[in-house]
């Protein structure tokens, strides 16, 4: 059984996950992009994670990356498109819009679209959906879906900061309302939302 944890962080209230395979007592954690002492304190406790998965590179879903590697022996795991706002300010805005630049760091694991990540006897599946971000992905696994900032409730993700692009968004949207099955979806910001209603919500943007 797969469960999810919610937790707000940051200045910015980015949603971090934990993701829990409970058959088997895997963890994972999904855009750690600011402070949280509940969120710290869980980790703490759980003491191994195997995997920290980002979303895309932008400081407020990668800034306690590196910190929560160190705490817990986790791999980071980004696509391969986005590595590069790991080291680079600019493109990850933290030097724009955060207190604190990022310390330049790397990842582990650089995946592709349709890569498969073993999380025990579940798959993750990786999803190549740029437009907010060049490299942007979403993670799927079981019936839930982790979107990072290309699909909100009610909203897609913004397409005007560096390396954003609307058509390419277009496409990403297209690609993710073309899945047949249901998923819970799991935002980078706000409440999660099922991927039926937000087809239902169409609006000839795609």
């Amino acid at each position: 059984m797969i469960k999810v944890k919610r937790y707000s962080v940051g200045d910015l209230r980015t949603n971090c996950y934990i993701l829990h395979n409970t058959d088997e007592n895997i963890y994972a954690i999904v855009d750690p992009g600011g402070e949280s002492s509940k969120l710290e304190e869980t980790i703490k406790k759980i003491g191994s994670v195997k995997y920290i998965f980002l979303t895309h590179g932008h400081f407020d879903h990668i800034s306690e990356a590196e910190k929560y590697k160190n705490i817990t022996g986790a791999k980071i795991v980004i696509g391969k498109d986005e590595e590069k706002f790991l080291s680079d300010n600019t493109l990850n805005l933290s030097s724009k819009y955060s207190k604190n630049s990022i310390i330049p760091f790397g990842a582990d694991i650089l995946v592709n679209d349709g890569d498969e990540i073993d999380f025990g006897s579940k798959k993750i599946k990786v999803m190549f959906t740029p437009g907010h971000t060049s490299g942007s992905v979403c993670y799927l696994v079981g019936d839930v879906m982790f979107s990072g900032d290309t699909l909100f409730r009610g909203e897609i993700g913004r397409t005007d900061l560096k390396s954003g692009n609307l058509e390419q968004m277009r496409v990403s949207l297209k690609k993710l309302y073309e899945l047949d099955d249901e998923y819970v979806v799991y935002p980078g910001h706000g409440l999660f939302t099922f991927l039926s209603k937000e087809k239902l919500k169409y609006t000839g943007l795609i």
